[in-house]
């Protein structure tokens, strides 16, 4: 069998006796991996059972944008203001993006996490700035291993 190739699967009892009768037709499908194109981006993660959002049975996992937003962006609209409680940890992202974001309001839109919240690829909503682990693995896991282009001179933000 090939990794990656759909297989269709039947059972069939048989015994000195007799043969009983073909079970359902089974379908196996094999869950995406890092690396993979999916929904228009590209998994970089697959969630563990420490994760955050981790659901026995399911397959969970990250995916990042194959491209860079258009433009340059500040870490915030002054460039300097800190956030506290923000968290450098796998899965954590998305909750540091909103964090950020409500520290900003009412003022000046045009920074990191503001568009990238506001990002539409692929016709999808949740975009968020990557914590720093998330930022690290996008580039050890996709760097190498994909066809995705970072432009090493550029510094990227995490959330």
């Amino acid at each position: 069998m090939d990794a990656n190739t759909f297989y269709t699967f039947t059972v069939t009892a048989t015994n000195e006796l007799d043969t009983g009768l073909s079970s359902e037709s089974s379908n196996v499908v094999p869950g995406p991996e890092v690396g993979d194109t999916l929904f228009e981006g590209k998994v970089f993660y697959i969630l563990t059972t420490v994760d955050p959002g981790y659901e026995y049975g399911e397959t969970h996992g990250l995916i990042c944008s194959p491209n860079d937003l258009e433009g340059l962006y500040k870490w915030s609209p002054d460039g300097a203001q800190q956030v506290t409680g923000t968290d450098y940890r796998m899965a954590s992202g998305k909750t540091n993006t909103e964090k950020i974001i409500a520290a900003q309001l009412g003022v000046d839109n045009n920074y990191a996490a503001y568009q990238a919240i506001n990002y539409r690829g692929g016709n999808f909503d949740d975009w968020y700035l990557p914590s720093e682990h998330e930022l690290n693995r996008i580039y050890e896991e996709l760097k190498y291993k994909t066809d995705m282009q970072f432009k090493d001179e550029e510094y990227y933000w995490s959330s």
